[in-house]
Parts: C-alpha cells; structure tokens; sequence
C-alpha cells in the first residue's frame, strides 16, 4: 500500500482550508493508499528545506506521494513555503488546485511556480494534453436530505466570505424584479484573511439596501456553520442563488 502525505494551509475560516480538509477526508483511505493529514504550520521549515519531513519534532516513515494544497496566499505569502524546494523531497509531489487561471494547456493557479511532479484540478470536465495535469471529481459533501420547507413566499439564499465579484446585489436586484414579495437571505462569515475592517462587508451591505426595493426583506447573518448546519440552512430557502462576477474558474469550499 502506498504512503500519501497530504499537507493543508493553517486552520482558519477560509474556504481553501475547508476544501482541503473535505479533500483529505474523502480520499484518506482506499485499498491502494493511506493518506496522512498534517497542517502547514506544523512542518519544520529548516528540515523541509533539506529534503526532510518532520512534524513536530517527529519524523514519520517516508512518503510515496506528497499533495500540498498550495495556494500562492496561504501557502506561500503566508506561510513563507517555497515550493521550488520540494525537489529535495524524495517523493513524488503534488499540488491541489483549487482556482484555475490561464488557458487549457496550463490552468495552474497565478503565481504558483511550475515546479511539482504533478496538478490534481478538480474539475472531471477538464482534458489536458500535458500528462502532469489531471481531472478529478468534485470534492463534494454527502448530503442527506431533510424534511422539505415550503415558504409562504419566494425565499432566495446566498452565502460565504465577502471578498470582490461575488454579486450580492445582484441578487437583490433580480428578486425585487422577479416576484411581488420575497424574501433574500445572506449568510455572510468573517473569513481569517479577508476584509478584516469589514469595509467591503459595509459596501456589499449598502449595495444590498440600494437594490432592495419595498417588496424585498433582506435577512442578512454572520454565523459559520459547520457542514451540517450550513445543508440545512439552504434547505429552508426556496432556492439559493450565487451570481458570482469574478473571472477565475474553480471550486469553492461550500458544500
């Protein structure tokens, strides 16, 4: 059986650690590997950068395969890890690619050096002529379905981290053209590295108001959710709705 190491970013509310940790879970055991977790943070710099894995003081037997979710921000900003050393390894490595940018030939996230064994892009639509690439399944939460809700009125849901391009206010926009009375319903986190002064959380809100005509109710919360809560808050909206702006393809972390 072989060794696989899987390495995350730091734990925190961001949607690239939970989409690593969704990964791991789904794929930690299978009757050809085992895959051991481990948190960037928690790796020793001085030995990675010799060729050496070493958590905490320990060093675990050797690797068959390594997957960093690697992300230029909360990997390498970060976290300083500089994965032009990871040749040094004696392992294969991967890296887990959660945002894709460029063309079909390199869809490999901006600033990330072209330096691993291997990209897993996790979009099972996607064909490359480059053997390094490979598509894979949607990392994808089971869901059990609950007991159905059906609301007086059109209830439209929305959620996660404010950040640029999302298009809250779109989505008020459409419901107070679309229906004669409904009601939007926001979920809307703190995320660890995002929008710490909440001025882009302000603007959204203010943008929010200024579409919301008299026959719209906005419901705007801030809890984070684990898996299963956050499954059954969407299930008591009629529909939820994402209109996302941003030109950058990839998978979020939500379930």
């Amino acid at each position: 059986m072989y060794r696989f190491l899987f390495v995350n970013t730091r734990e925190a509310n961001c949607s690239i650690y939970e989409k690593g940790v969704t990964f791991h879970n789904i794929n930690e055991k299978t009757d050809i590997w085992q895959m051991d977790y481990v948190e960037v943070n928690y790796l020793d710099r001085n030995e990675l950068y010799n060729g050496k894995i070493s958590v905490n003081g320990m060093t675990p037997p050797p690797y068959d395969v390594i997957i960093w979710n690697y992300h230029p921000y909360t990997m390498k900003e970060l976290e300083a890890i500089d994965c032009t050393q990871f040749y040094k390894l004696n392992t294969v490595n991967y890296c887990m690619v959660v945002e894709e940018v460029g063309n079909e030939e390199h869809p490999v996230v901006a600033n990330v050096p072209d330096v691993f064994n291997g990209y897993i892009i996790l979009d099972p639509t996607k064909r490359f002529k480059d053997p390094r690439y490979h598509h894979y399944p949607r990392v994808l939460t089971k869901v059990i379905s609950g007991e159905k809700i059906v609301p007086e009125v059109p209830v439209i849901g929305c959620f996660g981290y404010v950040t640029v391009d999302k298009g809250f206010d779109l989505i008020v926009k459409a419901a107070s053209e679309e229906f004669e009375k409904s009601i939007v319903r926001f979920n809307l986190p703190q995320a660890a590295y995002a929008d710490h002064n909440k001025s882009l959380l302000n603007q959204v809100l203010e943008q929010c108001r200024v579409a919301a005509r008299d026959n719209v109710e906005l419901q705007i919360t801030h809890e984070f959710y684990n898996t299963e809560e956050l499954i059954d808050w969407c299930s008591q909206n009629t529909i939820n709705v994402f209109l996302y702006q941003r030109h950058i393809l990839g998978i979020a972390a939500a379930p």
